[in-house]
């Protein structure tokens, strides 16, 4: 993984591995992965969070576009 600068940060997203769709999609406009997390969700099956930042200057895609 590139390291970046997390001041840089200006919007965060959470993704999950029930959509990775999604969560590849934030990747390709932009999106950088700022940190991920595994556990199980509430019925026992394995699930990883990604937590998504934003750099960019202009404002990113509403979540519903996504």
């Amino acid at each position: 993984m590139s390291q970046f600068d997390l001041s840089t940060v200006k919007k965060v997203r959470n993704g999950s591995s029930n959509d990775l769709e999604s969560v590849n999609a934030h990747l390709a406009d932009g999106w950088v992965l700022v940190s991920t997390a595994d556990g199980r969700d509430e019925s026992g099956y394995p699930l990883s969070v990604y937590t998504l930042g934003w750099t960019k200057d202009e404002e990113p895609k509403p979540v519903y576009e996504y």
